[in-house]
């Protein structure tokens, strides 16, 4: 099955052609490969900032970076990180992004399936260096308490791990007021 695809395409303001990638057959219908997990997330960064579309891409996009299979989980980090080079430095872009993984969280709380693989991204992403900046702290710890309420009465040990992962990375920030509530969650769930 093919799905046809013209040269250029707009959705909601959202303009891009992918000529250079299209595959064609014996038949000259060109269609895309869909099946290339880095071909379909590289497409669908320019909707990422879609008022309509980027909290369900969002939402996906975490999921998949949670760790279906290698390819997906590479090619999902790879547009994260492509996405985040974009705005490195602009902290109201940086801290626009947090608020959307907070809305994620939210509408997904005590959902396992989207919610382990949400707190294994914020641990990557705290393990990086997009979101070092003293500034951003009081939205991690909008997300603090979103984990800690998460895992609030878990028995689940891979959703456990993760949350430990988020806030053993949180310890790394510069700021206190987040560190000391890290500490405390950590030696709350060693208890």
């Amino acid at each position: 099955m093919s799905i046809l695809f013209t040269q250029q395409y707009e959705v909601m303001g959202v303009t891009g052609g992918a000529a250079e990638t299209l595959i064609h057959d014996q038949g000259g219908v060109s269609y895309l490969p869909w099946r290339s997990a880095e071909f379909v997330f590289d497409q669908i960064i320019p909707f990422f900032d879609s008022v309509c579309y980027s909290d369900r891409i969002f939402t996906g996009l975490v999921t998949s970076s949670g760790g279906l299979t290698e390819s997906t989980l590479k090619a999902s980090q790879k547009a994260l990180f492509t996405y985040l080079s974009a705005m490195k430095g602009d902290l109201k872009s940086l801290s626009m992004f947090m608020v959307k993984l907070q809305k994620i969280f939210e509408a997904n709380l005590k959902d396992d399936r989207v919610t382990i693989p949400l707190m294994k991204t914020i641990e990557m992403l705290l393990s990086s260096d997009y979101f070092s900046n003293k500034a951003l702290a009081k939205d991690f710890i909008g997300l603090h308490t979103l984990c800690v309420s998460e895992c609030s009465k878990s028995k689940a040990i891979v959703k456990l791990m993760a949350a430990v992962g988020v806030f053993s990375n949180m310890l790394l920030l510069e700021d206190e007021e987040l560190a000391q509530k890290a500490l405390k969650t950590l030696l709350f769930l060693l208890f």
